[in-house]
């Protein structure tokens, strides 16, 4: 433990520096959509790889079974908000963005197996949908999102029902 946050010590502290990177290529003085998915697809690979771990307990214990030290749980849900929220409030005026930040949750959709993490998934694939239906005016352009939003429910309903 110390007094600032580390990439060795704190997955979020990575998250961080992806979105910021991100954030950063779409602001409109630099407006880089491409450094923006570069980032998106790094932050999909290591969603991708939480999804098949276990969180580690809250709660720790000395030899004698005596409760010392009690952390901040964390979760998928909380690092998927970290990774997708500020991205997603980024970009709803263009489509190459959003429909990454779709293709990528309709990636980790097939593979998420807990509950709470498809939940958490399904509201990220609504609330980036949403943002585009609100600022993406052409039929086209919506439809896209329309049917990758679709897909991405399939899925999550599809292993709802097989797992």
């Amino acid at each position: 433990m110390g007094p600032k946050a580390t990439p060795e010590q704190d997955i979020v502290f990575n998250v961080r520096q992806l979105e910021e990177v991100a954030l950063r290529a779409l602001s409109p003085g630099i407006n880089d959509p491409a450094t923006a998915i570069a980032c998106i697809n790094r932050l999909t690979i290591a969603l991708g790889l939480l999804l098949r771990r276990s969180f580690p307990s809250t709660s720790y214990y000395n030899d004698s079974q005596q409760l010392r030290l009690v952390v901040k749980p964390l979760n998928f849900e909380d690092i998927a908000d970290t990774a997708f929220a500020q991205i997603r409030q980024c970009c709803p005026h263009t489509l190459s963005v959003p429909l990454c930040l779709l293709n990528n949750v309709l990636m980790l959709s097939k593979q998420a197996i807990r509950t709470t993490d498809k939940k958490a998934l399904e509201k990220h694939a609504v609330l980036i949908a949403n943002a585009c239906f609100d600022n993406i005016n052409e039929p086209t352009d919506r439809k896209k999102i329309e049917q990758k939003l679709n897909a991405i429910k399939e899925v999550l309903q599809h292993r709802s029902r097989t797992v």
